[in-house]
């Protein structure tokens, strides 16, 4: 998928003021499409109910390309996240929407796209305030399991 990488939670740190915003990088593993690297923006909702947090993420899949067929692939996760803990080891849950994009084009015949919506199930710990890794397991849409570890600024 584009630019907003696959679904993720958003662990305020210690001391994290209500409403604070983290972006990083990622890189994510797929069953069905490899590698792929994304963004992520997190958001701290803890002002609104304590533990909660929103995550945008975006990922890029490189699936290999066959008999000239060239596969495109990325993913588009709005997701709902509940921190289980608010120590330097944070482990968290949470659901929300996927978007999967993929697209083939043949050589000499032309190519074809289709986009999915569905739900996605999450887990993962977050490392102090920057070190994350995340699994996600996605209901419709993209059909398939994604783990992801990456860095926050």
């Amino acid at each position: 998928m584009a630019w907003v990488a696959g679904a993720a939670f958003f662990l305020a740190a210690p001391g994290a003021r209500a409403g604070d915003v983290s972006l990083g990088l990622q890189g994510s593993w797929s069953e069905d499409f490899e590698y792929g690297v994304g963004a992520r923006l997190n958001l701290d909702l803890s002002d609104r109910r304590a533990g909660l947090a929103a995550a945008v993420t975006f990922d890029y899949f490189f699936p290999e390309a066959v008999f000239g067929v060239e596969p495109t692939y990325w993913e588009l996760n709005g997701s709902l996240i509940y921190k289980l803990g608010d120590s330097n080891l944070q482990p968290y849950v949470g659901t929300g929407l996927n978007l999967a994009h993929a697209s083939v084009s043949v050589e000499g015949v032309g190519s074809a796209s289709e986009d999915e919506i569905g739900v996605n199930l999450l887990g993962g710990v977050k490392l102090g305030r920057s070190l994350f890794g995340e699994v996600r397991y996605e209901i419709k849409g993209g059909e398939q399991l994604v783990i992801s570890v990456g860095f926050l600024f």
